[in-house]
């Protein structure tokens, strides 16, 4: 397929598509990423592009298909990884005065905050947490 024929297939099937994925995906806002990908992929492909625009269009549903596998099998992938990630950190409760020093450090201004944060919690020296504030 020409470089001007995949233009128009894409012009022409992406409000479909995109429809398409927006039924499909719990997160409508991850369809344009999924569409993006799609036609990465056929552009990668398009020399398998058929030249007929009906059967240029059911191949594109089929990358639609796998594609649309693809994104939920690395979601999945994603969760799992997430899930196991979280079993393995213990947030310890706040204990007497810290609820009270919490208070004071959100009362500082942001770049005074992550300041105090990087030395105190990251172990970070002075000169140290100043350089990566860009101060």
């Amino acid at each position: 397929m020409s470089l001007a024929g995949f233009g128009t297939l894409v012009s022409e099937t992406s409000p479909d598509r995109l429809a398409y994925l927006v039924r499909r995906l719990d997160l409508p806002h991850d369809a344009a990423d999924v569409l993006s990908e799609i036609f990465i992929t056929a552009y990668r492909k398009s020399s398998s592009i058929p030249d007929d625009a009906d059967h240029a269009r059911f191949w594109l549903f089929a990358v639609v298909r796998r594609q649309l596998a693809n994104y939920r099998h690395s979601k999945l992938r994603h969760s799992n990884v997430a899930v196991r990630l979280a079993g393995s950190f213990r947030v310890a409760p706040p204990q007497n005065g810290q609820n009270h020093a919490l208070e004071l450090l959100d009362a500082l201004p942001a770049k005074d905050r992550e300041l105090v944060a990087l030395i105190i919690w990251d172990g970070f020296g002075v000169a140290e947490a100043g350089q990566l504030l860009g101060l």
